[in-house]
Protein backbone atom coordinates (compact mmCIF):
# COMPACT_ATOMS: atom_id res chain seq x y z
CA UNK A 1 0.00 0.00 0.00
CA UNK A 2 1.68 3.23 -0.60
CA UNK A 3 1.23 6.20 1.41
CA UNK A 4 0.21 9.33 0.59
CA UNK A 5 0.86 12.16 2.70
CA UNK A 6 -2.06 14.61 4.20
CA UNK A 7 -2.30 17.49 2.06
CA UNK A 8 -2.87 15.09 -0.90
CA UNK A 9 -5.51 13.84 0.85
CA UNK A 10 -7.74 16.42 2.27
CA UNK A 11 -10.03 18.71 0.89
CA UNK A 12 -9.55 22.27 1.52
CA UNK A 13 -10.37 23.67 5.05
CA UNK A 14 -11.58 26.70 6.17
CA UNK A 15 -9.47 29.18 6.73
CA UNK A 16 -10.34 29.59 11.20
CA UNK A 17 -11.40 26.70 11.73
CA UNK A 18 -11.10 24.30 14.67
CA UNK A 19 -11.25 21.11 12.04
CA UNK A 20 -8.50 22.73 9.90
CA UNK A 21 -6.04 23.32 13.18
CA UNK A 22 -6.66 19.58 14.30
CA UNK A 23 -5.87 18.59 10.31
CA UNK A 24 -2.77 20.31 10.98
CA UNK A 25 -2.02 18.97 14.57
CA UNK A 26 -3.05 15.41 13.06
CA UNK A 27 -0.71 15.55 10.12
CA UNK A 28 2.24 17.21 12.54
CA UNK A 29 1.94 14.17 14.77
CA UNK A 30 1.60 11.74 11.64
CA UNK A 31 4.87 12.98 9.93
CA UNK A 32 6.95 12.66 13.42
CA UNK A 33 5.48 9.34 14.57
CA UNK A 34 8.18 7.01 16.08
CA UNK A 35 6.48 3.81 15.17
CA UNK A 36 3.79 2.19 13.13
CA UNK A 37 1.31 1.84 15.74
CA UNK A 38 1.55 5.65 16.54
CA UNK A 39 1.45 6.41 12.79
CA UNK A 40 -1.02 4.03 12.63
CA UNK A 41 -3.23 6.25 15.32
CA UNK A 42 -2.53 9.21 13.66
CA UNK A 43 -4.03 8.59 10.35
CA UNK A 44 -7.50 6.47 12.46
CA UNK A 45 -7.89 9.81 14.15
CA UNK A 46 -7.14 11.84 10.95
CA UNK A 47 -9.59 9.72 9.13
CA UNK A 48 -12.16 10.36 11.87
CA UNK A 49 -11.83 14.20 11.73
CA UNK A 50 -11.88 14.10 7.29
CA UNK A 51 -15.11 12.34 7.91
CA UNK A 52 -16.36 15.61 10.27
CA UNK A 53 -14.72 18.39 7.75
CA UNK A 54 -16.30 16.19 4.70
CA UNK A 55 -19.90 16.35 6.07
CA UNK A 56 -19.25 19.80 7.10
CA UNK A 57 -17.63 20.85 3.26
CA UNK A 58 -20.88 19.41 1.93
CA UNK A 59 -23.18 20.76 3.89
CA UNK A 60 -21.31 24.41 3.39
CA UNK A 61 -21.71 23.56 -1.02
CA UNK A 62 -25.42 22.79 -0.28
CA UNK A 63 -26.04 25.80 1.84
CA UNK A 64 -23.81 27.85 -1.17
CA UNK A 65 -25.76 26.37 -3.94
CA UNK A 66 -29.32 27.55 -2.05
CA UNK A 67 -27.51 31.03 -1.55
CA UNK A 68 -26.87 31.73 -5.45
CA UNK A 69 -29.53 29.92 -6.60
CA UNK A 70 -27.38 27.91 -8.70
CA UNK A 71 -29.52 25.12 -9.79
CA UNK A 72 -27.03 23.64 -12.40
CA UNK A 73 -26.45 20.51 -10.56
CA UNK A 74 -30.19 19.36 -9.75
CA UNK A 75 -31.76 20.05 -13.28
CA UNK A 76 -30.71 18.48 -16.33
CA UNK A 77 -30.99 20.30 -19.17
CA UNK A 78 -32.38 17.95 -21.92
CA UNK A 79 -34.85 17.19 -24.66
CA UNK A 80 -38.10 17.66 -22.24
CA UNK A 81 -38.25 21.08 -21.18
CA UNK A 82 -39.05 21.85 -17.98
CA UNK A 83 -41.17 25.33 -18.61
CA UNK A 84 -43.38 23.39 -21.37
CA UNK A 85 -43.90 20.75 -19.22
CA UNK A 86 -45.20 23.16 -16.50
CA UNK A 87 -47.68 24.42 -19.29
CA UNK A 88 -49.04 21.32 -20.50
CA UNK A 89 -49.61 20.31 -16.04
CA UNK A 90 -51.31 23.40 -15.68
CA UNK A 91 -53.84 23.80 -18.69
CA UNK A 92 -53.91 20.31 -19.29
CA UNK A 93 -53.35 18.07 -17.00
CA UNK A 94 -56.69 16.39 -16.55
CA UNK A 95 -55.92 15.10 -19.86
CA UNK A 96 -52.61 13.35 -19.47
CA UNK A 97 -51.20 15.76 -22.12
CA UNK A 98 -47.90 16.58 -20.13
CA UNK A 99 -47.09 12.46 -19.77
CA UNK A 100 -47.66 11.83 -23.01
CA UNK A 101 -45.20 14.60 -23.63
CA UNK A 102 -42.65 13.56 -21.53
CA UNK A 103 -42.58 10.14 -23.27
CA UNK A 104 -44.95 8.32 -20.64
CA UNK A 105 -47.90 7.15 -23.58
CA UNK A 106 -49.59 4.93 -21.65
CA UNK A 107 -50.50 6.35 -18.56
CA UNK A 108 -50.79 9.38 -19.92
CA UNK A 109 -53.70 7.34 -21.92
CA UNK A 110 -54.73 6.76 -18.67
CA UNK A 111 -55.18 10.01 -17.17
CA UNK A 112 -57.33 10.93 -20.37
CA UNK A 113 -59.48 7.82 -19.70
CA UNK A 114 -59.78 8.88 -16.26
CA UNK A 115 -59.45 12.73 -15.98
CA UNK A 116 -55.89 12.50 -14.52
CA UNK A 117 -56.97 9.32 -12.01
CA UNK A 118 -59.81 11.95 -10.90
CA UNK A 119 -57.20 14.62 -10.16
CA UNK A 120 -55.08 12.56 -7.90
CA UNK A 121 -52.65 11.61 -10.83
CA UNK A 122 -52.51 15.33 -11.88
CA UNK A 123 -51.94 16.68 -7.97
CA UNK A 124 -48.86 13.48 -7.54
CA UNK A 125 -47.20 15.06 -10.87
CA UNK A 126 -47.44 18.70 -9.65
CA UNK A 127 -45.46 17.44 -6.69
CA UNK A 128 -42.06 15.59 -8.55
CA UNK A 129 -42.80 16.73 -12.25
CA UNK A 130 -39.17 18.33 -12.14
CA UNK A 131 -37.73 15.07 -10.73
CA UNK A 132 -39.40 13.13 -13.21
CA UNK A 133 -38.31 15.86 -16.00
CA UNK A 134 -34.68 15.53 -14.69
CA UNK A 135 -34.68 11.79 -14.85
CA UNK A 136 -35.72 11.10 -18.27
CA UNK A 137 -32.78 14.09 -19.60
CA UNK A 138 -30.53 12.25 -17.19
CA UNK A 139 -31.11 8.90 -18.97
CA UNK A 140 -31.09 10.85 -22.56
CA UNK A 141 -34.90 9.15 -24.09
Amino acid sequence: MTEMHFSEMRPPAPEHSDLAARYEELERAWETAPDPAARRAAIEEWERVRCRFATWYELAQVRFTQDTGDADYRFSQGHVDYNLAWILITFLGVFGVHRMYIGKWLTGILYLCTLGLLGLGVLYDYWTLNDQITVINRRGA
